[in-house]
């Protein structure tokens, strides 16, 4: 296997990228949860334009913001995305929160989540931040991915997908330095 980190790039993401998140967000969240939770509970009439104007929507409110909207790039397309906020909603004493985290299925396993992290982190160890922490539905099995890069559970809340009542996970990590 070639190494993913020589094949890809990071570069910020943009309005004109909505239509490649809106493809990534679907792919990756109908392969999460296929034969996770109950079928007639989640919506799989979710489409990848419909997620699309959820992401030209979410650029437009959050301007300005210190924000990051990274993609990774391969084969001259987006594989991955991740949404790095500079602050924590859920856990006050961490200092960044990775929003979103996405990677098209033919690329889970190639590196691609983890230099999206490690790239990450870098930008808020760049803004004087030391940790960071991320969610994840408990029947997610990218759960056991966090795990593995180091993440520890630092907490649990009810959450909601379509119409399945569930747990969201934590994961957070104190050293930023970890993955590089």
């Amino acid at each position: 296997m070639v190494a993913a980190r020589n094949l890809m790039k990071v570069p910020d993401a943009a309005p004109r990228d909505s239509d490649a998140l809106g493809l990534v967000t679907v792919s990756a969240s109908n392969s999460a949860f296929v034969g996770a939770i109950p079928e007639e509970l989640y919506d799989f009439g979710w489409t990848p334009e419909a997620s699309a104007t959820g992401w030209r929507d979410t650029f437009d409110a959050n301007t300005d913001r210190g924000q990051h909207f990274l993609v990774l790039e391969a084969e001259e397309r987006v594989v991955g995305f991740l949404w790095l906020k500079p602050w924590a909603e859920f856990e006050s004493s961490y200092g960044g929160e990775v929003q979103a985290l996405y990677v098209l299925p033919t690329w889970q396993g190639r590196g691609v989540g983890r230099t999206l992290l490690g790239h990450a982190m870098r930008l808020l160890r760049a803004g004087g931040k030391d940790s960071v922490e991320i969610g994840c539905i408990r029947e997610n099995p990218n759960c056991d991915f966090y795990r593995h890069l180091g993440g520890v559970e630092i907490g649990r809340r009810p959450n909601r997908v379509d119409r399945f009542e569930t747990e969201e996970l934590f994961f957070g990590w104190r050293d930023l330095g970890l993955l590089e």
